[in-house]
């Protein structure tokens, strides 16, 4: 998938297939105001396209069934190039894949919870390192989300980020309108534990890639 940031340029009544028509508003143009509208024009047509963000889910192992849901949906909805610990080689250096993925990631996706709290590895080898590359990557961005309910002031650097907000009234849970939800508050299960299909789902992970993709493209 290629991002591209671009403007459509058009010129009332003139056709691509009859430049014939463009011209003569050219040359009308004064010369004291031709030069610095050629320029605005050559600068509007110029075309950014990227290669789509490298991702990297931080996450507790303990919170594997939202996990797994969370990361289905996000490979649904996006194009971007997403990383888990499951993208390890076996016999590989575990601990060294991890690290050489954070380094190449545009994007560090924070699964929060009780569970990613408490966890001193997602702490010291993962979020530290992160901190450390916002402050040396261009582009870089944190994208915190609430997947679990827990109090995240606990962890003050968190605490002071701002999270993808979800609304309960937004996204069918109407009782809780104008408050944030977590992401588990969409997840609701059969008597045999497969997810009930929720198109809340779908539009939440719709609006997440979409204000995910603005904020990043902001930078680059």
């Amino acid at each position: 998938m290629v991002y591209t940031q671009s403007v459509n340029i058009t010129a009332s009544g003139a056709t691509a297939t009859n430049p014939s028509f463009i011209m003569p508003l050219v040359s009308q143009v004064s010369t004291t105001t031709k030069e610095p509208q050629l320029k605005e024009l050559m600068k509007e047509k110029d075309v950014k396209e990227l290669d789509p963000p490298s991702v990297f889910i931080s996450y507790a192992h303990n919170d594997k069934t939202y996990f797994d849901i969370f990361i289905q949906y996000l490979q649904t909805h996006s194009g971007w190039k997403i990383w888990t610990d499951r993208n390890i080689e076996i016999g590989s250096d575990w601990f060294a894949a991890i690290q050489a993925s954070i380094k190449e990631s545009d994007i560090a996706v924070l699964l929060i919870s009780a569970n990613f709290i408490s966890s001193g590895f997602i702490k010291e080898h993962e979020y530290y390192q992160f901190s450390s590359l916002q402050s040396t990557k261009p582009g870089f961005k944190f994208l915190p989300i609430l997947l679990r309910d827990v109090d995240f002031t606990r962890w003050e650097d968190l605490a002071a980020m701002q999270l993808f907000v979800a609304y309960g009234d937004e996204y069918g849970v109407p009782e809780k309108r104008g408050v944030m939800i977590p992401f588990a508050k969409l997840c609701r299960f059969d008597n045999n534990g497969q997810l009930i299909p929720n198109d809340n789902i779908d539009t939440y992970f719709k609006n997440l890639v979409k204000k995910a993709e603005k904020d990043w493209l902001k930078n680059k």
